[in-house]
């Protein structure tokens, strides 16, 4: 049977440790792993917390795991440090989930691991669009690497932007999935290409920027993860900008959320807003039981929040 580790970086704080919460209940759940399985939580230096804190009772009731983030990464690098710390473990499982904690199982995981395991290859969602400011293009061509054809199209073409259109695997690091050999050998290598891409830029997509560059340099295969497997929560409504062959369609966005597995709320809305609707179980509690959710993701998200409470 196939065993899964979940790796997700966190603060020791109440918005995380609620959302921490809700994601191992859902997964415990919804995720239906077709073996062992135990999420492993890499914790910043930024509290004055420790695990005996009984903000992590919950947790005695899961295969939950706590470990403190490397004090030089994080003097290095702050919370993108804490981020890179997940890399460099000695993984054991067969397949390996970066994951944010901003995610909500809503349905079985089963098929994602099934082809994780079966091949050595990088299964992510192509980010949204590009960085809006960093060059991916002259990043690339500066480091000797091609600036195109790899065969990946951004999330957001023909929905929020006609340009541009294609992309490098520059995916989203709300939720990677990976063979146990292709994250030990990346190991060896991404924390160079975090610390080169530091040096150069100040985004907020460092550690994206980071990964786009690691698996360009080392030849990783890689191949889009199906939207259902890392689904926004900011969809309301999604007609294309454009009509086209190259444009997602309204019926492919429709079965997606049909067939919905993971949600990924990290968008902020008056309706919705993670730190403040999970900042404490309460506050959840609380926006579960609201009835003025507008919005197709939000509600969805609502509904799966009430499933796993």
């Amino acid at each position: 049977m196939t065993s899964t580790e979940i790796h997700v970086p966190i603060s020791l704080n109440r918005n995380f440790v609620t959302m921490s919460h809700a994601l191992v209940s859902s997964l415990a759940a919804k995720a239906d792993f077709p073996g062992d399985w135990r999420v492993i939580f890499t914790v910043s230096l930024d509290t004055d917390q420790d695990f005996t804190s009984p903000l992590l009772d919950w947790a005695k009731d899961y295969p939950v795991e706590f470990r403190w983030v490397d004090r030089k990464l994080f003097e290095d690098f702050g919370y993108f440090g804490t981020g890179l710390q997940r890399m460099l473990y000695e993984h054991t499982a067969d397949v390996i989930l970066m994951m944010d904690a901003d995610i909500l199982a809503v349905g079985p995981l089963t098929e994602l691991i099934d082809l994780a395991g079966a091949a050595d290859v990088v299964i992510a969602r192509p980010a949204w669009g590009p960085p809006p400011d960093v060059d991916l293009r002259e990043l690339l061509v500066s480091c000797g690497l091609a600036a195109d054809g790899y065969g990946l199209i951004y999330d957001g073409f023909g929905l929020a932007f006609c340009s541009p259109k294609c992309c490098p695997p520059y995916f989203n690091l709300g939720h990677l999935a990976m063979s146990r050999d292709i994250v030990r050998h990346m190991g060896r290598t991404y924390p160079e290409d975090v610390a080169f891409v530091q040096s150069r830029y100040r985004s907020f997509f460092n550690n994206q920027i980071a990964l786009c560059l690691n698996i360009v340099r080392n030849r990783y295969p890689y191949r889009a993860m199906d939207p259902k497997f890392n689904l926004g929560n900011g969809l309301d409504a999604p007609i294309p900008v454009i009509q086209s062959a190259d444009a997602i369609s309204y019926a492919q966005l429709h079965n997606t959320v049909l067939d919905r597995r993971l949600f990924h709320y990290c968008v902020k809305s008056a309706e919705f807003d993670k730190t403040r609707d999970l900042d404490g179980w309460d506050r959840l509690i609380a926006f579960c039981a609201r009835t003025d959710i507008r919005g197709i993701g939000n509600v969805l998200l609502q509904m799966g929040f009430r499933s796993v409470l």
